[in-house]
């Protein structure tokens, strides 16, 4: 397996190909703190406010011109640290990222020998945790399905495919931490809501969604939302139709039960659900 670190933002991206250190990564977040903020749907709900990370980053670089590059990125607002684990023999590539990061130690450049320039840079960023890209899982209705007759469910060879106007998944996180989701319903759906049948925590919506229609909705902390994209490619903000003693979970370590569909009267069932995520690490070992 071969470690790759990079550095991104809005001005390109980077690789740093001669690590020295980093340190900063294996600290764990600490002094949580419990707040409360009024939201749209008139609900109090308490959020987790975190401790910022730190990282130091020592690398070397041989051409002025990388320099200039690594100058130009971390010039900007917000930055990202990006690592690479490469598999070779598995054909595989897994991403993890540090976001979003702010330069709070400018860059230093020492010149030694005859080829090499000596670099340091301070990150920190406000979410703490590393995060991991996971495959979405995608749940959607086929033309092409197969009936199983002991129970209401219909599958293919790729997806869940969903018959009735509700349907259970297992969505594993492997990170050490919850993990927010990003969730579409596609219509048409008539009260989407989509529930962990663990913990009882539930997002609900009080909205019908028309063929081609779709809901977006958030549980980052930071970015909750809940929107309505019509036929038209018009978005519409939809937080308010958010159904009483609803909460914005997120996946917590380990398997989670969920449960979602449609819980309108019509009976109508959904034409899909999209789930993604990040599996997130309170530390990691580069």
């Amino acid at each position: 397996m071969k470690k790759e670190v990079y550095l991104l933002s809005d001005a390109g991206r980077m690789q740093l190909p001669r690590i020295l250190s980093v340190t900063g990564l294996e600290q764990s977040p600490s002094q949580w703190q419990i707040t409360s903020g009024y939201l749209q749907d008139g609900a109090l709900m308490g959020d987790s406010q975190y401790t910022e990370r730190n990282v130091a980053i020592n690398f070397d670089l041989q051409r002025k011109e990388e320099i200039s590059q690594v100058a130009r990125i971390c010039g900007k607002r917000e930055i990202t640290l990006e690592i690479l684990e490469r598999y070779p023999d598995e054909d595989k590539t897994d991403r993890y990222f540090l976001t979003p990061c702010r330069v709070s130690t400018p860059l230093t450049v020492t010149r030694y020998g005859t080829r090499w320039f000596s670099c340091a840079i301070q990150l920190t960023a406000a979410d703490p945790y590393i995060k991991k890209e996971v495959v979405p899982q995608v749940l959607s209705q086929e033309d092409e399905r197969k009936i199983y007759q002991n129970d209401s469910l219909t599958y293919n060879n790729d997806s869940l495919v969903l018959s009735a106007n509700r349907l259970e998944v297992a969505v594993y996180n492997g990170g050490d931490a919850d993990a927010p989701m990003y969730i579409r319903f596609l219509g048409p759906a008539d009260q989407p809501y989509i529930q962990n049948m663990d913990t009882g925590e539930k997002i609900g919506v009080n909205q019908t969604l028309q063929t081609g229609e779709y809901m977006d909705i958030s549980t980052a902390y930071g970015k909750k939302k809940i929107t309505i994209t019509g036929t038209d490619g018009v978005t519409h903000n939809a937080f308010h139709y958010i159904q009483a003693g609803c909460s914005f979970f997120s996946l917590h370590p380990g398997a989670n039960r969920l449960k979602y569909g449609s819980a309108g009267s019509s009976g109508a069932a959904m034409a899909g659900v999209q789930i993604l995520y990040n599996e997130q690490y309170s530390g990691y070992m580069l």
